[in-house]
């Protein structure tokens, strides 16, 4: 996506949308297979909004790369499709759980900002991300207290 739009752009929507201007580009589903204390097996899903022109009214906030980028053109998936296969490749064989996780947590959509969020124990409350757990639990800030959240726990209001 990056080499469509700026890199400073383009933010991770915790847990796994990209996000461009408050609004869904991309999302990643992932599915491990645990063995013991360790993963056996991840399958990857990534979907991206690349050539639409107009979306479903019951999505919420999307938006493609076609759109973003105002020209005439289509994008060419297949070569949009071989460069994420490479960028992946070379990515999976240079990192590092301290590595990931810093990147993560630089690119974090709304990260260290006030803004307001949504939970069943909570209701509407302001927050402020502050981090990510090691077990990937969102931290929000609360009236000077960090709350963690799991997946699903707490809504981003947008």
């Amino acid at each position: 996506i990056n080499r469509y739009i700026p890199k400073e752009n383009v933010k991770i929507k915790w847990p796994n949308d990209l996000y461009i201007d408050n609004k869904k580009v991309a999302g990643i589903l992932i599915q491990n297979q645990i063995k013991g204390h360790q993963i056996n097996r991840a399958t990857i899903g990534i979907g991206i909004n690349i050539n639409s022109q107009e979306f479903p009214e019951e999505i919420l906030n999307p938006v493609s790369i076609y759109q973003l980028l105002k020209k005439e053109s289509r994008i060419n998936i297949i070569e949009l499709l071989h460069e994420l296969s490479i960028n992946l490749s070379e990515r999976l064989n240079q990192m590092t759980f301290r590595d990931v996780r810093t990147e993560y947590i630089s690119k974090l959509y709304r990260h260290n900002e006030t803004h307001k969020f949504h939970s069943e124990k909570d209701g509407l409350f302001d927050g402020r991300i502050v981090d990510i757990t090691r077990e990937g639990k969102l931290m929000i800030e609360i009236n000077s207290n960090i709350k963690e959240f799991a997946f699903r726990e707490v809504s981003y209001i947008i």
